[in-house]
């Protein structure tokens, strides 16, 4: 039996880090996913002809803007914002801060730019959960099934986000309060 040389040695080293970084991301958002607290974030209207978006669901939603309290935040700074359900079953988002909240959800996010005023001032946020990616020959179905639904005056799209240590992974699509698909498959049959 041959000894391990500090070359080999290394090499395998070098390998065994290279798995394990993919596998702690993927370990991570499944944790999340099984874990997580759901919250339901209102979506908006956003342009779907994109044509370097690929397939998926471009998301924009109403919640976007975090209360900040004592500190000046930056643009481009990653941030922590609470988040906690509202008296209409919707995600809010909290108070933003450079540092972890203890005791309340929270997703880590990077401000995208900041406003004062009277009352205090206000960071808008880039959520890290804007693309509900899926099936790409559904997809287009989808962003325009999604798109019509919120043009009317009664706008009833959401995404389901779960929440956990941080992270933020989208769940679903909801649309009229159906999952996306089974939505479509309902509009496919009229």
């Amino acid at each position: 039996m041959s000894e391990i040389t500090p070359k080999t040695g290394i090499l395998l080293a070098l390998c065994l880090v290279q798995l394990l970084i993919p596998a702690s991301m993927i370990g991570k958002r499944e944790a999340t996913i099984r874990n997580g607290t759901p919250y339901r974030f209102k979506t908006r209207p956003v342009d779907p002809h994109d044509p370097f978006r690929g397939r998926y669901v471009a998301l924009d939603f109403e919640e976007r803007s975090a209360k900040v309290e004592n500190e000046k935040i930056r643009r481009g700074q990653k941030v922590f914002v609470e988040v906690h359900e509202g008296d209409d079953g919707f995600a809010k988002l909290g108070k933003a801060s450079r540092e972890r909240p203890e005791g309340s959800d929270y997703i880590k996010v990077r401000a995208s730019y900041s406003s004062g005023g009277k009352g205090g001032s206000t960071v808008n946020v880039e959520l890290p959960f804007e693309r509900y990616y899926m099936n790409e020959k559904r997809a287009p179905e989808a962003e325009r099934a999604y798109w019509d639904n919120n043009l009317r005056t009664n706008r009833n799209t959401f995404a389901l986000v779960k929440v956990l240590d941080g992270m933020a992974v989208t769940e679903g699509l909801y649309i009229d309060g159906k999952h996306v698909l089974d939505y479509l498959e309902e509009e496919s049959g009229k």
